[in-house]
């Protein structure tokens, strides 16, 4: 499993909404209407770290190696 970390930024444009439908229709399978769905949140993590966990780093999460960016 892969955990990130960082600061989140909510991404509201109307385009990438769109596009982003188009790319998974299965969303309105879900019962995402359109770009303008109040369900349908955008966002990314553009600084921060990531790192994978395993159950060999269980009760061990704090020297798993990370992954800045």
């Amino acid at each position: 499993m892969m955990r990130v970390s960082g600061a989140v930024e909510i991404l509201d444009d109307a385009t990438l909404k769109s596009r982003l439908l188009e790319d998974r229709p299965w969303l309105r399978d879900i019962g995402i209407s359109g770009p303008d769905d109040p369900g349908l949140g955008v966002f990314r993590v553009a600084h921060g770290e990531a790192y994978f966990w395993t159950m060999a780093w269980n009760m061990q999460e704090a020297e798993a190696p990370r992954v800045r960016f």
